[in-house]
């Protein structure tokens, strides 16, 4: 099952080049409901994420964590990572923004 909704290019591309005051689209039902609540209660509390991965220690960036290596994210968020990152979401992304040869970042670096 794809977790990410079918999504309408054509219609897409059109609000992401007429959109102001710069490009951007926002896409509604994105998710498969079920799905998007499986991701969010999936995600860990603020300690256990801390414990997973990288707290950043800077003045703006108190209390953020970042957790990039996949193979620690919960299941949900695994599958929800590779969706995003899959070849057939990204040609849509790139069809919609006009950016060709869009490439994912698979590292989730800064993620």
């Amino acid at each position: 099952m794809n977790p990410i909704n079918p999504l309408d290019v054509p219609a897409l591309r059109d609000r992401f080049a007429r959109a102001q005051p710069f490009p951007f689209v926002l896409i509604d039902n994105f998710l498969d409901d079920v799905f998007a609540r499986e991701v969010a209660a999936a995600y860990p509390m603020f300690d256990e994420a801390r414990a997973m991965g990288f707290e950043f220690g800077a003045v703006n960036e108190r209390k953020k964590v970042q957790i990039s290596e996949s193979a620690r994210f919960p299941e949900p968020a695994r599958r929800l990572g590779d969706a995003l990152t899959s070849p057939a979401f990204v040609a849509d992304l790139s069809r919609i923004a006009g950016i060709p040869d869009l490439l994912a970042d698979d590292e989730f670096f800064g993620a």
